[in-house]
């Protein structure tokens, strides 16, 4: 790409009153010099979230382009996640959940291979920690894979990237070309988009910089989701069924 591009970051907010101030900082300290816009989207939740955001941003005097998008009623991480995607206009969008935060040169990082190459999904590596910051898990990896059979064995067979959604620059044009968007309604609602968008992706870079850290908490979607196995069992084969129906 001849110029930067803009950057969308989607965060979905629901019941982060916690964290949600460290998640905005990191954001606004990015050191990336290209256009960022960040939206965030009330899910409606119960706790003073959106007031402490809405706080920050009012303060707040930098380059980053705020917005909050509510909904009428409590719909979930995907429906959350959706509608950032539809009201974003960056050239790529970036997933990044509530209660976590990303290094300050985040987005730089993952921009660089960017300024040669117009790829199609930039991944960097990310730290995992409980609430006593200890760390988990590593991701280091530094690639490039090109050829959608490449990327998908790199993903499926190799696991030289981790299923989630957030951590990664895609491309937005991905998006409406091909239909992609998180399933309204599923546990792990990761896997399926992932298979949705894995199928679409002809060149992906995965750079060797820790770009995230991804908090794991008690009360999060993977850790209560040995308290509904049933509804676990169905979403997984849901997402198979749908795997083997759209090859």
């Amino acid at each position: 790409m001849t110029k930067q591009p803009k950057i969308s970051i989607i965060i979905p907010v629901y019941n982060v009153e916690e964290y949600i101030s460290k998640c905005l900082q990191s954001v606004m300290r990015q050191t990336y010099q290209g256009a960022i816009e960040c939206i965030l989207v009330d899910d409606c939740g119960t706790d003073k979230s959106i007031a402490v955001a809405g706080q920050l941003i009012a303060e707040y005097k930098g380059p980053v382009e705020f917005r909050i998008l509510h909904h009428e009623h409590n719909r979930g991480l995907s429906a959350a996640r959706n509608t950032g995607t539809d009201a974003a206009t960056g050239d790529y969008i970036y997933y990044l959940d509530s209660d976590d935060y990303i290094s300050d040169d985040c987005l730089e990082v993952l921009a660089e291979p960017l300024r040669d190459k117009e790829y199609d999904m930039v991944v960097g590596r990310m730290k995992m920690f409980d609430e006593r910051e200890e760390e988990y898990i590593w991701v280091d990896e530094t690639t490039i894979i090109e050829g959608n059979e490449n990327v998908f064995k790199a993903y499926y067979v190799d696991r030289k990237m981790y299923a989630t959604a957030w951590n990664r620059l895609i491309k937005r044009s991905l998006f409406e070309k091909f239909n992609i968007s998180f399933k309204e309604g599923l546990l792990h609602e990761d896997e399926l988009w992932n298979y949705m968008l894995f199928t679409q992706l002809h060149s992906v870079v995965i750079v060797n910089h820790r770009t995230y850290y991804y908090r794991i908490r008690s009360n999060s979607i993977i850790t209560s989701a040995t308290t509904n196995i049933k509804k676990h069992i169905a979403d997984t084969y849901y997402t198979a069924e749908y795997a083997l129906t759209h090859p």
